[in-house]
């Protein structure tokens, strides 16, 4: 059987399941399409499911109601209700061809499961030690056998600054090839492509919340003298207006960060756990009174809280408090050298501690860290409207160049250290049977890094131990390291 003769088959060339089959056909491309050295010039056939008898070898997508192919060969009880199955057999009706058979019941694990294909099968199976080249993997049979995902998080988030996205496209594809399903953007002006950013996410069914100021300014909470009332007012009128006049009907929800990335608990003699949740409950009461279905999420940053976390239990539990800053990695950035043990188990205390805060059924998220950031002490905010992530091809490589040994670091970092991780990931999850939003705040643009990837594997399933999670994700050919 020669590589050229696969096919893909599918049920449905819609929505997400789209997505998938256009993900198999552009990855497995660089394997069926070309022959090394010679002009000829395939393409790779992709047919809608029929009655007719599957020759030669085939991916066969779809979701587990809608193919009869599948239901051939895989029973309904055969994997878990939110994850997909994948299995690769003989062809029994083409000696030395191959079926390799992913199936799901909704899009998104069924997305998932031709990226384990493409990521983590094809590196597993490669004949990389034997002399042969990766290219030829699509010649003759693949190794039988099966993978059957489960996935114990329902939010799994990415925090990131608007205008450091360089494609935005590219950013959204990496995002639904890690399984992270809801994108959180801040920025200080509405990019006057935000519906087509939406719309693109959506294809992917990620979620995209738009994150703005309520009292974070430009020198980050550092400049605040006083939280007088006069003050405050302004500040609400302002995220209000903000609000109002840009945000309300763009995307799936909205994210602020109000006066609290400061060391400082109090201010003039107030409490700043106390002002604040009186100041969020006011403006987001307003909001929800005319949208009570309306996505909220808080960025709290526990600097200056983390002695009053009492005052916050007050605060609205229609909001997602969205929680950073809560100790020791994986809340700070600081991964590579770790020794401190005792301020490992208070930062585990006190991710127990905010999410019973308000109950472990309320909206509850934790940030992540430990991925290259921005220079704040070179950053420049934006200075009015503006495009999201159409920049050219110098841009893209000039920033990955820059952010290059950031990651180099973090990469050896993670993988001393993403076992805590994991624990974290695990804590939160039991606490909440799933229900807790994990997100990962850094600078992701140019590409998958070892960091990320890491984490994103984590969210997924932090109950697998963190060796296997580092051996899958280190061999996957799309991760870098710098």
């Amino acid at each position: 059987m020669k590589q050229t003769s696969w096919q893909i088959i599918y049920t449905n060339y819609s929505k997400m399941q789209k997505r998938a089959i256009e993900f198999l056909n552009r990855e497995m491309s660089k394997y069926v399409l070309r022959e090394l050295g010679e002009y000829k010039i395939h393409v790779l056939p992709v047919y809608k499911e029929s009655s007719l008898t599957v020759e030669n070898s085939a991916i066969v997508l779809s979701l587990y109601n809608d193919s009869n192919i599948i239901k051939n060969y895989i029973k309904p009880n055969e994997f878990n209700e939110n994850g997909f199955i994948l299995k690769v057999i003989d062809n029994p009706n083409t000696p030395e061809s191959s079926l390799v058979l992913i199936t799901a019941n909704n899009e998104d694990a069924l997305y998932r499961g031709a990226v384990y294909f493409m990521d983590d099968y094809v590196t597993k199976y490669s004949p990389m030690l034997s002399g042969k080249l990766r290219y030829r993997f699509f010649d003759g049979r693949l190794v039988p056998g099966e993978y059957k995902e489960q996935v114990l998080s329902k939010t799994r988030s990415i925090f990131a600054w608007g205008h450091a996205i360089n494609d935005y496209r590219a950013y959204i594809d990496n995002m639904a090839r890690l399984g992270l399903n809801q994108l959180i953007l801040w920025n200080d002006y509405e990019p006057l492509n935000a519906r087509d950013i939406v719309e693109y996410a959506h294809s992917y069914n990620i979620e995209v919340i738009w994150g703005f100021a309520w009292g974070w300014d430009e020198k980050r909470c550092e400049n605040l003298t006083d939280l007088n009332d006069e003050m405050l007012e302004k500040m609400k009128i302002s995220a209000l207006d903000a609000y109002y006049s840009t945000w309300q009907g763009l995307g799936d929800g909205i994210y602020f960060q109000s006066f609290t990335e400061t060391n400082m608990d109090t201010l003039n003699g107030k409490c700043i756990a106390s002002v604040v949740t009186d100041f969020v409950n006011d403006i987001a009461g307003i909001i929800l009174e005319k949208e009570p279905n309306l996505k909220i999420q808080f960025g709290l940053h526990a600097l200056s809280v983390h002695k009053y976390i009492h005052e916050i239990a007050r605060v609205d539990k229609r909001i997602e408090i969205l929680w950073e800053d809560c100790g020791d990695f994986p809340y700070s950035y600081g991964v590579f050298n770790l020794v401190d043990e005792e301020k490992f188990k208070e930062t585990v205390k006190f991710t127990k501690d905010i999410i019973e805060l308000r109950g472990v059924d309320s909206k509850t998220g934790i940030v992540f860290k430990g991925h290259t950031t921005l220079d704040w002490t070179r950053f420049i905010h934006q200075k009015g409207p503006f495009i999201l992530g159409e920049n050219s091809n110098f841009v893209k490589e000039h920033d990955k160049y820059l952010r290059s040994s950031g990651w180099n670091t973090l990469s050896a970092g993670w993988i001393k250290n993403g076992e805590r991780a994991r624990l974290i990931a695990d804590l939160a999850l039991t606490l909440t049977n799933g229900n807790v939003n994990l997100c990962m705040a850094g600078a992701y643009d140019g590409g998958i890094f070892l960091p990320m990837a890491l984490c994103a594997e984590i969210f997924k399933n932090p109950t697998e131990k963190f060796e296997d999670i580092l051996e899958r994700v280190n061999g996957r050919e799309v991760v870098e390291y710098k």
